[in-house]
């Protein structure tokens, strides 16, 4: 393959033994490497058997793959990761050895237009700096209006960013291979390109932006829903005024906590076993809620986090679910468990605690906004998850 030939692409040696030979490239593949299977065989011991591929295709491009070689394939001083065009001057290096390809008068083409990566990569940067800002602001504001906690801003702002980086990689032209140039040769940017270049679709960027806020708020929001119709585990309001407890036998059941949520009312409760022996306290069919002159609620114990034994001189913290809602004024109430089994002597039978006093919902909302008003964070930077979800997009 190293005879001449009229109107061959041509890869010439550069150093090394072989310094000066040259190989004509026909149509095809062409395997370089230091194996006697080689299409082109260099002996040395920084090429692999099998180190590159040359491909001359039927439209005239020629391409230059790495077959996964020890040293590496370099196109002007640039590692080969990915398949790249070779063009007229370019230099290519196998390990320690150079080699330079060159293209008959007839065959070379006009040099690929000027790449924009650069120019692409400040504008998604501040693209993404705005939605991570915008994106922390709406989770705050979210938060303050609706009670939500702001871990959706992260999947959302995830979401939003990679959709720019989308849309601005499909409203540039097709760029054509980009490379530094060999050494001894002229650049091949030309003049004039970077005005023709600009990305035209900023319009549909801020309609798809648009579109992709509302639903990707819808659809956190969604699953938030359902997720905290499945498990119970829902946002909700405090409602309790004061921890109320009672102690029977060696047992102690205590209510840290009742919130309302949409579907739910949740109560945190303590129980903690002075006994000698194991103490069991089932959820279902046994753990009640009782206002004061109202309905009895019976817990859900799917919708629970709930440990039903407790070990001698342990204590054990849980959230017991109850499908529905006390009355919404200020009023007192029981937790009860009919019966508490014992695997010895002594304990008790069941347990109910004193009334507690719940607020009145109303009051007990706002005291809940105030609150989170006050714990707010600043706007003027972003979460590090809301960042580090948007960052992870672009990349």
């Amino acid at each position: 393959m190293s005879e001449a030939g009229s109107g061959r692409r041509l890869l010439t040696v550069l150093d090394g033994p072989h310094a000066g030979q040259k190989f004509y490239l026909p149509d095809g593949e062409t395997i370089l490497g230091r194996s006697a299977d080689a299409d082109i065989v260099l002996d040395d011991e920084s090429i692999s058997r099998r180190h590159a591929a040359v491909t001359v295709s039927p439209n005239g491009r020629v391409r230059l793959d790495d077959l996964g070689s020890r040293n590496g394939t370099w196109l002007n001083d640039e590692r080969v990761a990915a398949s790249q065009e070779l063009l007229d001057g370019d230099e290519v290096g196998l390990g320690e050895v150079r080699l330079s390809f060159h293209t008959p008068p007839s065959a070379v083409r006009p040099p690929p237009p000027r790449s924009r990566k650069l120019w692409r990569g400040a504008l998604l940067a501040g693209a993404a700096e705005v939605v991570v800002l915008l994106g922390n602001v709406a989770a705050n504001a979210l938060a303050g209006w609706t009670g939500t906690a702001g871990w959706l801003a992260a999947p959302v702002v995830g979401v939003l960013v990679a959709m720019v980086n989308d849309v601005l990689k499909k409203s540039e032209p097709e760029e054509k291979p980009e490379r530094h140039p060999g050494r001894g040769q002229p650049s091949r940017a030309r003049a004039g390109e970077s005005a023709s270049g600009r990305p035209s679709g900023a319009g549909s960027l801020v309609l798809v932006l648009a579109v992709l806020a509302v639903v990707g708020l819808a659809l956190a929001f969604g699953v938030r829903y359902v997720s905290g119709l499945v498990t119970g585990n829902e946002p909700g309001i405090e409602r309790l005024e004061a921890q109320q407890g009672i102690e029977r036998s060696g047992v102690t059941l205590t209510v840290l906590s009742v919130l309302e949520t949409d579907h739910f009312t949740q109560v945190r409760a303590s129980v903690r076993n002075s006994l000698e022996f194991t103490v069991t306290m089932p959820v279902y069919k046994n753990a009640v809620l009782t206002p004061d002159g109202g309905e009895s609620l019976e817990a859900d114990p799917f919708r629970s986090s709930w440990t039903d034994s407790i070990p001698p001189g342990a204590e054990r913290q849980g959230r017991i679910t109850f499908p529905g809602h006390l009355p919404g004024s200020r009023i007192a109430a029981t937790l009860s468990f009919s019966t508490v089994f014992g695997q010895g002597f002594g304990g008790p039978a069941s347990l109910t605690t004193p009334p507690f006093v719940l607020k009145d919902l109303a009051s007990a909302k706002t005291t809940a906004a105030a609150a989170h008003d006050g714990e707010r964070a600043p706007l003027g930077r972003a979460p590090a998850v809301v960042r580090g979800a948007a960052w992870a997009a672009v990349a």
